[in-house]
């Protein structure tokens, strides 16, 4: 016997203890394979006319950070988007897998578990989202080919699932006219694809309590170029605001229970909100 073969009988034979088993590459599929940097499809820099915008010393960015300091509400007093939560945060990769939304991390996060995500979502697709909605490379997302020419990311998967979820309960799309506050709207995602699937959305407001959050989202929708309907809204600003758009439609497009606020004459109110969990899909397979 061979010194490789010997160290791999004595390896095989270590790791059978604990019931695992050295298996050679070449019986596994791609997705079963541990990640590199090379087998991930992803978009290492945005497109260079928007880069200028996006720095941690933008006087935009000082400007809602003081803002929002200033806010008395026990919704700014974080829980999970703490000043190293938020530290992380890559302004120009801002899609890739961050404090926003966990792409690669997890068993589940990988090639099959997207593409079985995306048929079980055209089998509920009721408002034939994926005819429309497309994906692209920007700000660093993650990528997935489930199909020829079909680029899949979890922003879409979690976008159609969501909004099929609320035409399904409040038939969304069957309204003349509708005006959205987006609670928690990070940096644009579901604003930016209910623009683009539902021309009878009038007004979409995007509100967030994390000050990084609202000055990327407001340069997210006009990168996309919904910005004529979509309008982001400072927290010091939502009082005003909303009694200029009154709202049909409250949301939080959070994935786990979180904490949302509502309006009154007597000031802040706090209440749990979960109006649905889009994490449902990366745990399922």
């Amino acid at each position: 016997m061979g010194i490789r073969a010997f160290a791999y009988a004595m390896a095989q034979r270590y790791l059978q203890r604990s019931d695992r088993s050295i298996v050679s590459n070449a019986l596994l599929y791609d997705w079963q394979k541990p990640p590199t940097p090379s087998t991930r499809k992803t978009s290492l820099v945005p497109p260079v006319a928007t880069d200028m915008h996006l720095a941690k010393d933008d006087a935009r960015l000082r400007e809602l950070e003081e803002a929002y300091a200033r806010v008395e509400s026990p919704v700014t007093t974080p829980t999970v988007w703490t000043a190293d939560h938020i530290r992380a945060i890559d302004l120009q990769r801002f899609r890739a897998d961050d404090a926003y939304l966990w792409q690669h991390r997890g068993r589940d996060m990988n090639e099959m578990s997207f593409a079985l995500a995306y048929y079980y979502l055209k089998t509920m697709d009721r408002l034939r989202l994926f005819d429309c909605l497309l994906e692209d490379r920007a700000f660093g997302v993650n990528l997935f080919e489930v199909v020829e020419g079909r680029l899949v990311t979890r922003d879409l998967l979690d976008s159609i699932a969501e909004l099929n979820f609320l035409e399904r309960h409040l038939a969304i799309s069957q309204r003349a006219t509708l005006v959205v506050l987006d609670i928690g709207a990070g940096y644009g995602r579901l604003a930016y694809r209910a623009l683009t699937a539902l021309p009878v959305i009038q007004r979409y407001l995007c509100t967030d309590a994390v000050p990084v959050s609202t000055f990327i989202c407001e340069h997210y929708l006009r990168y996309r170029g919904v910005d004529a309907r979509a309008q982001v809204v400072p927290l010091h600003e939502v009082r005003s605001t909303l009694r200029q758009y009154p709202v049909d439609w409250p949301s939080t497009s959070t994935a786990s229970p979180s904490v949302a606020w509502r309006l009154s004459r007597g000031g802040w109110h706090c209440c749990a909100s979960t109006v649905f969990d889009t994490s449902w899909w990366c745990q399922t397979w």
